[in-house]
This record gives C-alpha cells, sequence and structure tokens, in this order.
C-alpha cells in the first residue's frame, strides 16, 4: 500500500521549514479539520544555513562574475555548476 505525502517548504533567510503531512484523497472532498485533526500526521523538519563571511561572499562573487552563464542558470533554479 503506498501513501501520498503533501510536503510544504518555506524559505527563510538563514534556514528553512519543510512540513510534511499525509495528502488528502483525490476522491474525496475535503472537509475543514479541526487544529487537532491537521496536527495529526504532521512532520516538522527545520535546518539552518551557513552564514558566509564577507569574505567568502565576496569569492562567491568573484566566480560568479567570471561565469555568467552559471549565473544565469542558477537564477533559473538550475543546479550549481560542479567548479562552482
Amino acid at each position: 500500500m503506498s501513501e501520498k505525502w503533501n510536503v510544504e517548504l518555506h524559505m527563510s533567510p538563514g534556514g528553512w521549514t519543510a512540513e510534511v503531512s499525509a495528502a488528502a484523497d483525490a476522491g474525496k472532498e475535503a472537509s475543514v479539520a479541526s487544529k487537532a485533526e491537521s496536527a495529526k500526521g504532521l512532520f516538522t523538519v527545520t535546518g539552518t544555513l551557513p552564514q558566509l563571511s564577507e569574505a567568502e561572499r565576496e569569492a562567491v562573487l568573484a566566480q560568479l562574475r567570471k561565469r555568467p552563464l552559471s549565473l544565469y542558470a542558477l537564477l533559473r533554479g538550475g543546479p550549481a555548476p560542479a567548479e562552482l
């Protein structure tokens, strides 16, 4: 038997939070649930991102200035090139 999951990802400066819950069955109408029911089966995972120093930020920016196509790929949501 397989379960479907609903995952919501929230980003903030310096961290992220993922909220995972069982997805509502597509064949049934969703009803308004109480707070106790909506919290049942909910998992929350949080993480922090390391903050770069000013020198580290400048080093990353210098690399991106040398590779404008890599910057373009990152801005479009693509993966970071291996050399970065």
